[in-house]
């Protein structure tokens, strides 16, 4: 994807997008907005408003860890 490219603009994309967060239960993002800053997000469930928990960063250093951070952030949704 590049960077300028609007992923919200292509709806088919988005419907795709947003049926693989599901699945998966976080969303991963890459220079969607921000040159070489990606973003790991979970959904945080039965809480009383809609919330999330992301960490946002540098592809060069959270790349390496996406699995650990991941695992942490799903962690720690249940536990809010």
């Amino acid at each position: 994807m590049k960077i300028l490219d609007d992923p919200l603009l292509d709806i088919e994309q988005l419907r795709k997008d947003l049926k693989q967060t599901r699945e998966q239960g976080y969303a991963i993002t890459r220079e969607i907005r921000i040159p070489d800053v990606m973003s790991i997000s979970v959904p945080v469930k039965n809480y009383k408003w809609p919330l999330a928990l992301t960490i946002l960063g540098p592809i060069n250093r959270l790349e390496k860890r996406v699995s650990a951070y991941t695992t942490e952030l799903l962690a720690s949704s249940i536990a809010v």
